[in-house]
């Protein structure tokens, strides 16, 4: 292993420069050890010399480093060597049978100790990241299934991984394709819309969205009714970006029927309120409008052509898949459903 460390003039004074007490001069101009390699002013230092100098310091002994790293005597021997002519200072001095650091020993040794320490946490973190002790996952969706799907699976998922943090965004589809392109997102749950040809998408599921009408509208008293009845009838579509509005409109086209679109909205409890009172029909989820149908605010008006039903997707990226939470998170939605196909590559 390879670590860049700085020797340009105009730098402060590096750890070999404290070292030895040369100048950035003179520490070019002498020989490097068989380990380091020198591009222009930088000078890369073999991470395994250091490795085996910072050994031999904690055990105090060439033999014990040995031991500790499965080498032989001699390798710990010639690896010191190797910092030492990289360095032009002497790193261990002999007291008797011992062997002690000289200061330029101890001040390499603080440095390595460091380096290694923190190596150390590194690892420790991608090894909890990797089961799942420690993370995050950022999920995007809709604002139906933030309202109904979500809590049922971020609960299941955290009772499964508590230690795995889940931030939830909610906004129109088209937003949320966007958040996961910007990596805002590490997934999202959407109504079909195009989609970029870098993400991957799997079908969800399919839902079903109700034509709503106030209870005195005309059309409540000739249930059911054809898509041609909607023919110039005040209509309120979802905001633009909607997965719902996209279905709305290509069905409306497929059926070949103009109504007349009075007004966009991003609030279901607007639409609600504006279709009660007479003025617009309106398509909506019906878990969104349950309280009002049972309340007779609403009421529901069927298709005879049938309902208008809406396609969802899990849009991420291919790098996404990497992640272990994302899998994680994966598997958790595909048991929300029971259509048989996996989330997950193959």
């Amino acid at each position: 292993m390879l670590i860049a460390v700085d020797r340009r003039g105009r730098a402060p004074p590096s750890p070999a420069d404290r070292l030895s007490g040369g100048s950035p001069a003179d520490i070019r101009n002498r020989p490097r050890s068989p380990g380091a390699v020198r591009s222009g002013d930088t000078v890369l230092l073999n991470l395994n010399q250091l490795r085996v100098f910072y050994t031999a310091a904690r055990e105090g002994s060439y033999s014990r480093a040995a031991q500790a790293l499965f080498i032989t005597q001699p390798a710990v021997s010639q690896n010191i060597k190797a910092l030492e002519t990289y360095y032009g200072v002497g790193l261990f001095q002999k007291s008797g049978r011992s062997m002690e650091l000289t200061q330029a020993g101890r001040i390499l040794y603080e440095y390595a100790k460091r380096i290694f320490e923190v190596a150390e946490e590194a690892e420790q973190a991608i090894r909890e990241l990797g089961s799942l002790d420690r993370g995050e996952v950022r999920v995007g969706t809709t604002k139906i299934y933030a309202r109904y799907l979500m809590p049922s699976i971020i609960n299941a998922f955290r009772m499964r991984y508590p230690a795995v943090a889940v931030v939830l965004d909610e906004g129109s589809s088209e937003q949320l394709v966007r958040s996961v392109e910007n990596l805002s997102n590490h997934l999202a749950v959407v109504g079909r819309i195009p989609y970029p040809s870098r993400l991957r998408t799997q079908h969800y599921r399919q839902v079903e969205l109700t034509l709503i009408a106030g209870a005195n509208h005309r059309l409540t008293a000739r249930r059911p009714v054809s898509w041609r009845d909607l023919e110039g009838r005040p209509l309120i579509l979802r905001e633009a970006g909607s997965g719902s509005r996209r279905a709305a409109t290509e069905r409306l086209a497929q059926e070949g029927v103009k109504p007349q679109v009075v007004m966009e909205s991003g609030s279901v409890d607007f639409i609600k309120r504006f279709v009660a009172e007479g003025r617009a029909l309106a398509f909506l989820w019906e878990p969104d409008i349950r309280e009002e149908l049972a309340a007779g605010r609403l009421v529901a008006i069927p298709l005879v052509e049938g309902a208008l039903t809406l396609e969802t997707d899990v849009v991420l990226l291919a790098d996404a898949y990497k992640s272990p939470a994302v899998r994680a998170f994966l598997r958790v939605l595909e048991e929300s459903i029971t259509a048989e196909w996996s989330l997950l590559p193959r």
